[in-house]
């Protein structure tokens, strides 16, 4: 894949290789199923390297810097933990809130984010079931709404895709799925995705996105 950090899937919203889009006309970075806290949930053993928060945090600073957003909007899943919100996976959600600055914050609730509307509403963030504007309806996915006819941005699937070479080897990459008004987000956590398999639906665009860029593989 050649080096490339932004795409304009569709007029106004960019698809980032950090896994999030920009959209200019907001001044907004939207991201997705982050899922603070899944490292301490699943593995509890102190000798396992808990690298997710280190690379969640960084590729969130480096998004702030570059594009100087007015506001962000995590389109559900913020959290980890359907039942609790148990300390490490609290103090994420503190240190990355603190990452976003003075930048308007709203929560698309997804199905993951329990027991901690209480504290996001302290620290100033919006809690909302969709968000919409004039051309665009926020939702997390894990419930049909109403699109209203705008182009709809939805998470909660985790999109990935498998891609081989020339000699037989393949990697996994998260991916964004865009039809004509409709934009799936990739996961901006590293927690795992089922495979999309762009063959079987012609009619959508398939974008990888990697460490070194985002790019159309289907």
């Amino acid at each position: 894949m050649g080096s490339v950090d932004r795409v304009e899937a569709i007029p106004g919203v960019f698809l980032l290789k950090e896994r999030a889009l920009w959209i200019p006309e907001l001044s907004a970075i939207a991201i997705a199923d982050v899922h603070l806290g899944y490292e301490s949930g699943m593995f509890d053993e102190p000798f396992y390297p808990k690298m997710q928060f280190k690379d969640i945090s960084e590729r969130m600073e480096r998004l702030m810097k570059r594009y100087g957003p007015k506001q962000v909007i995590i389109n559900g899943d913020l959290k980890h933990e359907f039942s609790r919100t148990p300390y490490p996976e609290f103090s994420e959600v503190r240190d990355f809130l603190d990452i976003l600055g003075d930048a308007k914050v709203t929560l698309v609730r997804g199905n993951h984010d329990n027991f901690i509307v209480g504290y996001l509403k302290k620290r100033g963030v919006e809690v909302t079931d969709v968000l919409e504007t004039d051309r665009f309806i926020f939702m997390h996915g894990h419930e049909e709404r109403d699109r209203k006819g705008k182009i709809a941005i939805i998470g909660h699937e985790h999109p990935a895709i498998l891609i081989r070479d020339e000699i037989g080897g393949s990697a996994k990459f998260p991916c964004f799925i865009v039809k004509e008004n409709e934009v799936v987000m990739a996961a901006f956590g590293d927690v795992g995705g089922g495979i999309f398999r762009a063959g079987e639906n012609s009619d959508v665009k398939v974008y990888a996105a990697s460490e070194r860029s985002v790019n159309r593989v289907g």
